[in-house]
């Protein structure tokens, strides 16, 4: 599963239209075309949208094995076979699951801390600069720094989980 994630992850600009239907550009050319630019360039003041991050125990892998499925994307991403045939047998030597108390919330933190540090922190001003670009507004005249918001909530759903009692239990919280 982890090695059709990370063909599927190297292979994602070009299986999908990143141009296309939902994408900025796609935003843009509609606000052109019905010639609401400025409508957009407004809302987009006082406009907010929520990325909350959450960590299901059965959805994620453990700290190692991420890195492992970061590096194996880029490998596939460059045809570097030889790194393809390392990444995969350090993915043979790992688990592919967390097992016990390592399914508390405080683990289910850190791995979206991981998230934040390596995917969000980068993707979300990458987003915004394009953007503003898009708009032809200067990055350093942006009106709204709250524009895009990650959320954070592993633990808060008390799903059942048989290692979260009250003692690991954690709120969600938000990054301003």
């Amino acid at each position: 599963m982890v090695l059709f994630d990370s063909i599927e992850d190297a292979a994602y600009e070009k299986i999908n239209d990143l141009k296309g239907k939902g994408s900025i550009s796609a935003l843009i050319n509609r606000t052109d075309n019905d010639k609401k630019r400025p409508e957009l360039i407004e809302k987009l003041k006082t406009f907010s949208v929520p990325i909350n991050a959450y960590a299901h125990p059965t959805q994620f892998y453990p700290g190692k094995r991420i890195g492992i499925i970061t590096d194996l994307e880029n490998a596939i991403r460059t045809d570097d076979i030889g790194k393809i045939n390392s990444l995969l047998q350090q993915l043979g030597k790992n688990r592919t699951y967390r097992s016990g108390k390592s399914q508390v919330p405080t683990m289910r933190q850190l791995v979206l801390i991981w998230y934040l540090e390596n995917i969000f922190y980068q993707s979300i001003p990458d987003i915004m600069i394009r953007l503003l670009n898009s708009l032809e507004i200067p990055i350093h005249t942006g009106e709204n720094p709250g524009l895009m918001k990650v959320g954070f909530g592993p633990g808060g759903d008390r799903d059942g989980n048989p290692f979260v009692d009250l003692g690991d239990y954690s709120a969600s919280s938000s990054f301003d």
